[in-house]
């Protein structure tokens, strides 16, 4: 049992490591390509929220998560319990090619839906680098548990 939590730990603590370390990249570039054109760096609270907040911003920013999250685990469970038959290899792999669909759907239809959104609140604001990791994680668990009560499987 302890492995288990040892596992999960790791598990955890790697992925803090690659989301901090892929921050810090971007951060890093972004601040030698504004040296690199003679303008002046920002800071990383600017580069964070790209910019000042405003309430539309975060609404149209939101509104793409969201429906992106959403989409994505609403057809990878309508994906699979649809075309599982029909996909090739085992257990991950199935759920590779589900979540291949799933993403390309996703992506698709949430920047189309945030374009539109966009377009109606009449803003082009930069979202700030955060609100993907709210957003989309809320649209992902609606997405799931939808595809679960629309198809009664767990």
């Amino acid at each position: 049992m302890n492995r288990k939590y040892n596992i999960l730990f790791y598990f955890i603590a790697f992925n803090i490591i690659i989301i901090s370390l892929s921050f810090f990249i971007a951060y890093q570039v972004k601040e030698y390509t504004l040296r690199e054109k003679s303008k002046e760096p920002e800071g990383f609270i600017h580069w964070f929220n790209q910019g000042k907040i405003t309430f539309k911003g975060l609404f149209v920013s939101l509104i793409f998560g969201i429906v992106f999250g959403f989409l994505d685990n609403f057809f990878l469970w309508m994906g699979i319990d649809n075309m599982m038959a029909f996909i090739p290899g085992g257990t991950l792999t199935k759920g590779a090619w589900g979540n291949t669909y799933s993403d390309f759907i996703g992506a698709t239809l949430g920047a189309s839906i945030a374009s539109i959104g966009g377009d109606l609140f009449d803003t082009d604001e930069t979202p700030p680098i955060w609100i993907n990791a709210i957003a989309m994680p809320i649209g992902c668990i609606i997405g799931m548990k939808v595809g679960k009560f629309i198809t009664k499987k767990d």
